[in-house]
């Protein structure tokens, strides 16, 4: 790693930057990408570490282009821990701690861009982050088991409804068919309130159940 250099980050806001990251940034949601399926250069985790034994990681860039968003892009073989990182790289950049060795102006100064490689301990295990490829499925990635026998933690989620008395989701696991899945999210269910909470359970059973059904009914069209 010798051609990169280790710089100790601005770790305080001034007066003048807050105000600035107030007013430019702070309402600017924040969208995550895949680089295997946004970048076209597939880009995959790069460590590395220097002469000191210090491990250093090259996981996700960052953009932000101001009035509009900031975008993570996660490398193949991200992890949770460093979406978690990228997440509060922007959190300190929204709070007025600005350094511009690590966010570089670009576009005449209508946005910045982050692509440095962050410090880790690779003694620390943390799930991967994998694109969901199931076009019924709700959620953008799952996470998944690497560091022996490799599969996914995480069942696919087509739809929910959670109440303070129950949860009804309808969820897939690998390549098997929807299923509707409940349970109970409170000791018991008494008297009148418990009756009406039965009977909206059993509504809203009955409904995701026919999602199920017509989800299925798909599959089995789509594969015939």
């Amino acid at each position: 790693m010798s051609d990169l250099t280790v710089f100790k980050p601005v770790t305080e806001a001034t007066d003048a930057s807050r105000t600035w990251a107030a007013s430019v940034l702070a309402d600017l949601p924040v969208v995550v990408k895949f680089c295997e399926a946004a970048c076209p250069d597939k880009k995959t985790v790069q460590t590395s570490a220097d002469a000191e034994g210090r491990h250093f990681r090259q996981a996700f860039h960052i953009g932000v282009k101001y009035g509009a968003h900031f975008a993570i892009h996660l490398y193949t073989g991200a992890t949770r821990t460093d979406l978690a990182v990228a997440k509060q790289m922007i959190t300190r950049l929204k709070n007025g701690i600005v350094c511009d060795r690590l966010w570089e102006e670009f576009n005449n100064g209508t946005g910045r861009y982050m692509n440095s490689w962050i410090p880790f301990d690779p003694e620390q295990w943390s799930p991967e982050l994998r694109p969901c490829a199931d076009p019924n499925c709700v959620r953008d990635w799952h996470e998944w088991e690497t560091s022996g026998d490799i599969f996914k933690t995480e069942s696919c989620e087509n739809d929910a409804i959670r109440t303070d008395d129950y949860t009804i989701v309808l969820q897939r696991h690998d390549d098997d068919p929807w299923t509707v899945e409940s349970w109970l999210t409170c000791d018991q269910l008494e008297g009148v309130d418990g009756l009406k909470a039965l009977r909206d359970w059993a509504n809203d059973f009955a409904y995701l159940q026919g999602e199920c059904d017509r989800l299925n009914a798909i599959q089995v069209k789509e594969a015939a």
